[in-house]
């Protein structure tokens, strides 16, 4: 995975780098040193490019970003507590009996 300095990503989506350093910094984005921005990084902001150019606000595209940042969160916690709910799970099985349920011998 080639890294990517400023000037790179710069040149790549054809901006000034004071336009990028604009986006970088209303959208709360790492600043990192050397060529250090992943290809994740350029398509990312080549994404918020394609949607200004589209008419989306930015505004609009950080109400987005908090969504998109919540869902992740809830993601990773739900991941997080599967493993224990499984263990829940077939400690449960282990306290149910495994018998077949009977049949009523009464007529209706």
């Amino acid at each position: 995975m080639p890294d990517h300095t400023f000037a790179d990503l710069a040149r790549a989506l054809n901006r000034s780098p004071v336009y990028l350093r604009g986006l970088r910094t209303r959208f709360a984005l790492p600043v990192l040193e050397g060529a250090a921005y992943a290809d994740s990084y350029l398509a990312f902001l080549r994404k918020i490019g394609f949607l200004r150019t589209f008419g989306v606000s930015e505004d609009a595209l950080r109400v987005l970003e908090g969504y998109l940042t919540t869902v992740a969160a809830l993601c990773r916690e739900v991941a997080d507590e599967l493993p224990h709910v499984r263990a829940a799970l077939s400690f449960a099985r282990q306290l149910v009996p495994q018998t077949k349920p009977r049949r009523s011998t009464a007529n209706p």
